[in-house]
């Protein structure tokens, strides 16, 4: 602020750019007032689902998850007839793509609830930063790979 106060130099219409930026710098004041109410009335509208105690125990869901869960839903899980068939929808389970003899070959499903699976992923990295995995990852005194004198093998045990 003191370096614009001590500023000498105007150019050519630098008061009608004040003026755009005080009405643009209003707009977005005025834009997260709004927003906050808005936050206020999704919490709100949330705590009088059924299920609602239920889907905030979980790790990883909050009030906004919680309410875009039951939107993606429509609030009514009986609608799928079995937990495979909703974690299906969701995006979760892998689709089978067998051929001829070839089976067991699974992928990721083309067709799927957007909303559900992007709910299910931000939970679960939620779930992540709130409580980080126990113990350290790797261990100090585990197995060690064994230097090989080729990067890479073709079978095991060469090298």
């Amino acid at each position: 602020m003191d370096a614009a106060k001590s500023q000498h130099t105007t150019v050519p219409a630098q008061h009608l750019g004040e003026l755009i930026v005080a009405a643009l710098a209003q707009e977005v004041i005025t834009l997260n007032e709004e927003l906050a109410e808005l936050d206020a009335l999704i919490s709100e509208k949330v705590t009088e689902h059924r299920h609602t105690r239920t889907l905030l125990s979980m790790p990883g869901f909050g009030p906004f998850l919680a309410a875009e869960f039951l939107g993606a839903t429509g609030g009514d899980l009986t609608v799928f007839q079995t937990a495979d068939r909703f974690a299906g929808v969701a995006g979760l389970a892998p689709a089978r793509r067998d051929s001829g003899r070839i089976t067991g070959n699974h992928h990721r499903p083309r067709r799927y609830d957007r909303r559900l699976l992007r709910v299910f992923y931000l939970s679960g990295l939620s779930a992540l930063k709130a409580a980080p995995p126990p113990g350290p990852t790797t261990t100090e005194n585990g197995p060690k790979a064994k230097p090989t004198s080729r990067p890479c093998s073709p079978r095991p045990g060469e090298g």
